[in-house]
This record gives structure tokens, C-alpha cells and sequence, in this order.
């Protein structure tokens, strides 16, 4: 009997000798950060030896333990990498082979040492220097601590100070994928939101194009701000086809927004009817096309078709219980995608597609190419059969 990932992998596997990333072209941004990927140290066992804390939950409890009193903690710098939403798919989508320019905080004047391998697979245009961010890496997830001083000062005037408005309406005009991540981070985001669409879209050539947003973790922004950008992404409906990607805890918290009733039951067998209707009445309050929300297991996709009937689906994940990375898992899963849905994948494949470029990633710690993608995805298919 054929599991929904196999049924899956093989739709999947019959489509990817098709698609071509090269005719087609992305323009990502807006963020930029120097990411530093971090373990926690369990237990120390000498210099040269120890065990790293594997679930956020234990760390959670050892920190709550100490309330009151004092702890201490060792990290382990495992890396120094290109970081940020924008930054990471656009890293993702040039593998798959898309032509890229990523618009982004990578060092002002001249690029920041950590984005210099970055520029030889997409070209980059710098309006500011990175953010920071201490990823503390676990086999369920991680937690993000960033420096912000550099993106809380970008403004829709620093930004075409450095990248002018000339400049944003060809790169723009030229791609069928743009994407602009990361409002969350970005104080000045809904701003340049609305000075795009007032001094930008209006001058781009009519034609298909995706415009896909990730807010990022929107829990420190107040519903009022959401309800705000929410309202500003429905206004882009006019100039393409609008993609909202966050993962289910996000989700959550943009839907109390509208006054979507949300689940409190995980996205599962138990709970998928009522993920489905919430996920759907959530993309019709918002005004978007498409709704992809991701876990760890698995993604809920939604979408209205020409006729305007909404269709939704639960798209099965390619879940890693002992990831190599999660730092960029939900980026690649964006990047992933976008990409079938410009190669024109139905909405569910392409969510699919998305799983599984994060599946890769967060097993191998980077990017995969379209190759390496084939021959990972037949793996999986015959493990997952």
C-alpha cells in the first residue's frame, strides 16, 4: 500500500526533469544577517568531549529551574553563515536554479566577509549592514537571538539611498518571483510596503508574477501592526499572485489577529479538518492566493483557483528527528515552494516540493541542487514506501 509521501515523491519525481530554473528569474530580500549557529552544552565530559542538549523543552526547564538563583551556560560555536529569511532562500532558490538577486543588510559600502561566497551563485545589491543572530541550534527546533540596531533604522529613504528606485524597478521588472520577507525585523517594513506599491509595481510590465511574503515570527508586533501588514499584502493581489508562507505557531498568531478561531490541537490526523477550515477562512479574510503553512511533519497548503473556489490540502513533510541544521529549514522550505509554483506545480505538489527542500537542507546542512534533489527525493521514496 502507497503512503501519501510516496504517492507524493512520485508525482514529484515525474515533474522534476521538466522544470528548468534558468529561464526564470527571483528577486528576494529584504534582511541580511551574519548567523552564528550554536550548540548547548549538556554535559562536559573534558576539553574535548561533551554532550549537546537535544529539545528545547530541557533547556526550557533547566532555565526555569534556576529562577531566582543564577546558571550558567556553554555554547559551542559550530558556524558562521549568510543568515536572514530573504537571504537564505535566495541562497535556496539559485541552487534550484533560478537566476537570483537578493536585495539585502550585507554590509555598506562593501560587502560584509560572510556574503562574499554568497555573491558568486547570486547577485546581491547592499543597502545596509547585517543584523546579528545567535541561532541555538536543537533536534526540534532552534531559538533565534538577534542584534537589530542596523535593520530597526531602514526606512524606505536608506533603502533607496543605496538601492534607487530605478534600479529596484528593473530587478523587479525582470523577475517572475519576488519575494519580501522578514516585516517582523524590519520596524520600516508596511512603510516600504506602500512606497513600493505606490512608486514601484505601478512601472513593472504586466505580467505573471509571484509576490511571496514571510513575516518571520510576528509575536513581539502587536495585532493592530499585523492586521495593518496584512491589509498592505492583499493590496499586491493587483500586480500578482500573493504567497504567505509561515510555519504553525505563526500561524496561530496571525489568525487571532483576524479573529480566526486556530486549533489548539497540533496539525495532525486528529486535527487536520479543523486546520484546514481555519487555514482556508484565514487565507479568504486576508485577500491572498496562497497559503502555505509548514511544520515539522507536515504542511497545510491552500489556495483559490481561477473559478474562485478554494481549494485546501494536508501535504505530507519529510520530518529529520536528528537534523544536521534547522537554522534556514523554513527558508528552504519558501524557496522550494515558490519554485514549483512558478514552474507551474498545482499548489499542493509545490508545498510538496518545498517539504522536501527543507528535508534535504536540514539533513545536509546546505542547499541542494536540482540533482541532488532527484536523487535524495528517489531515496526518500523508496524509505517512505
Amino acid at each position: 500500500m502507497k503512503t501519501a509521501f510516496s504517492e507524493y515523491a512520485a508525482r514529484l519525481l515525474e515533474r522534476l526533469p521538466t522544470m528548468r530554473g534558468g529561464d526564470k528569474s527571483a528577486c528576494i530580500g529584504l534582511d541580511g544577517f551574519v548567523d552564528q549557529i550554536l550548540y548547548v552544552v549538556d554535559q562536559r565530559t573534558d576539553s574535548g568531549s561533551y554532550s549537546r542538549m537535544e529539545a528545547m523543552a530541557d533547556y526550557g526547564r533547566k532555565i526555569a529551574e534556576a529562577a531566582g538563583l543564577s546558571m550558567n551556560v556553554e555554547l559551542v560555536p559550530v558556524s558562521t553563515k549568510p543568515g536572514g529569511n530573504g537571504v537564505i532562500m535566495a541562497q535556496a532558490a539559485a541552487r534550484l536554479g533560478l537566476r537570483t538577486v537578493c536585495i539585502g543588510a550585507m554590509g555598506k559600502g562593501k560587502l560584509h566577509p560572510v556574503f562574499q561566497s554568497l555573491s558568486k551563485e547570486v547577485e546581491l545589491i547592499s543597502y545596509a549592514e547585517p543584523a546579528r543572530t545567535d541561532a541555538l541550534e536543537f533536534f526540534d527546533g532552534k531559538i533565534i537571538s538577534s542584534t537589530l540596531e542596523s535593520l530597526n533604522s531602514v526606512t524606505w529613504g536608506s533603502l533607496t539611498a543605496a538601492a534607487g528606485p530605478d534600479l529596484l524597478v528593473k530587478t523587479m521588472n525582470e523577475a517572475d518571483l519576488i519575494a519580501l520577507n522578514n516585516w517582523t525585523m524590519i520596524p520600516g517594513m508596511t512603510d516600504i510596503w506602500r512606497q513600493m506599491l505606490a512608486k514601484i509595481f505601478p512601472r513593472l510590465e504586466k505580467r505573471r508574477r509571484i509576490i511571496f511574503f514571510d513575516l518571520a515570527d510576528p509575536t513581539k508586533r502587536s495585532e493592530a501592526d499585523i492586521r495593518e501588514a496584512l491589509g498592505v499584502i492583499r493590496r499586491f493581489g493587483t500586480y500578482g499572485e500573493t504567497v504567505l508562507s509561515c510555519n504553525l505557531r505563526e500561524a496561530g498568531r496571525l489568525m487571532a489577529a483576524l479573529e480566526i478561531p486556530a486549533p489548539r490541537a497540533p496539525l495532525g490526523k486528529d486535527a487536520g479538518v479543523s486546520w484546514e477550515k481555519s487555514c482556508q477562512g484565514f487565507r479568504e479574510s486576508a485577500g491572498i492566493s496562497v497559503l502555505a503553512v509548514h511544520t515539522l511533519k507536515n504542511a497545510v497548503c491552500c489556495h483559490k483557483d481561477p473559478s474562485g473556489t478554494g481549494q485546501v490540502w494536508i501535504v505530507p513533510g519529510n520530518y529529520a528527528p536528528r537534523p544536521v541544521l534547522t537554522t534556514g529549514g523554513g527558508d528552504h522550505f519558501n524557496a522550494g515552494t515558490a519554485f514549483g509554483l512558478l514552474c507551474g506545480m498545482e499548489p499542493d505538489l509545490a508545498a510538496f516540493l518545498g517539504n522536501v527542500v527543507s528535508g534535504y537542507y536540514v539533513r545536509h546542512g546546505e542547499s541542494p541542487s536540482m540533482d541532488a534533489l532527484a536523487q535524495y527525493l528517489g531515496q526518500e521514496a523508496r524509505r517512505n514506501a
